[in-house]
């Protein structure tokens, strides 16, 4: 039995648009629950957890919209790359910047990167 959690994801393959698009919405779920749960210990880990998911988040939504309408393996992997230096970049700009809770930060980028094996997991029914 498939779970239909998501129609971005029903009856989709690996590496399809709704996919691509359905990681980040569960990533997107992920930082929502994970920032309700860090506010009952503290609002500053609450703080340091969005930062953390909204670091990640981005970039991974930036690079859905291009993966869906780019085709070409190449320029896939170039804008893949380019995502996970512009995570690197928006989490050190955040530690500098902002001086987030590490614990909520660290949790965060580390939850909400789960996201990419949870989610072929949900699409084909666990």
């Amino acid at each position: 039995m498939v779970f239909k959690w998501s129609r971005a994801a029903e009856g989709q393959g690996a590496g399809s648009d709704g996919l691509v698009k359905a990681i980040v919405v569960v990533q997107i779920a992920i930082a929502g629950a994970l920032v309700c749960l860090m506010a009952v210990v503290a609002v500053e880990q609450a703080m340091g957890a969005a930062l953390g998911a909204a670091a990640c988040i981005a970039p991974t939504a930036l690079f859905a919209r291009v993966a869906v309408k780019q085709r070409g393996g190449r320029q896939l992997l170039v804008f893949g790359l380019a995502k996970s230096m512009a995570i690197v970049v928006l989490m050190v700009l955040c530690f500098v910047a902002a001086r987030p809770e590490p614990l909520g930060f660290i949790v965060a980028v580390v939850t909400v990167h789960l996201a990419y094996v949870v989610t072929p997991l949900l699409s084909k029914g666990g």
